[in-house]
């Protein structure tokens, strides 16, 4: 398993085009804002940054500066470490959609 990071101001199109888990950081929040399984890291990142997912728009109220990401070849394997992801950092997407929902 690779633990990368990209850090601020470097073009995505560096991040690879594998299977995995990425995460997305906000400095002004100082803490995780998104986590996501993907099957191309660079395709699922863009979009967000291009604001063409449906979760962009609240992604990008947030704040994201820069993003890790994981390469996971397994299935089983994305959706475990994203769930586990999820549980330990809490995203503030998350948070704010349990909001929502109340």
């Amino acid at each position: 398993m690779n633990l990368s990071q990209i850090p601020p101001n470097v073009n995505i199109d560096t991040s690879p085009t594998l299977p995995g888990v990425y995460i997305i950081w906000s400095n002004a929040f100082d803490t995780c804002v998104y986590v996501g399984r993907t099957l191309n890291i660079q395709h699922r990142v863009g979009q967000h940054e291009r604001g063409e997912s449906r979760e962009s728009w609240l992604i990008n109220c947030l704040h994201p500066d820069w993003f890790e990401f994981v390469v996971l070849w397994s299935h089983e394997d994305r959706v475990c470490f994203e769930a586990w992801l999820k549980k330990r950092l809490d995203p503030l997407y998350d948070q704010i959609i349990r909001i929502i929902a109340e």
